[in-house]
């Protein structure tokens, strides 16, 4: 419900949506947690038409491990000294 809501804004005026688009439809390999090939497509074609280019859209379509800034936009503050994300070890 929520991307079907960010999908009819008007993303020139929401200066986070193309960021909560790509967050909410990145592709997991997950088939119950993925949205739609429909949906995507739509988002793709919105990030497109802001002239998000190919590398920034990829995560829509292949599963893509977040990048380090990513990670502190996705969980916050750093983790502390030592402690790691599983994925990371």
């Amino acid at each position: 419900q929520w991307i079907d809501h960010l999908v009819r804004e008007k993303w020139q005026d929401v200066a986070t949506a193309p960021r909560a688009a790509i967050a909410m439809c990145r592709m997991t390999g997950d088939r119950d947690r993925d949205v739609s090939e429909r949906t995507r497509r739509l988002v793709d074609e919105k990030l497109g038409a802001l002239g998000l280019g190919e590398d920034e859209r990829r995560p829509l379509f292949d599963v893509v491990a977040l990048r380090d800034a990513e990670k502190g936009e996705t969980f916050g503050e750093a983790l502390p000294p030592g402690l790691v994300l599983a994925h990371d070890v």
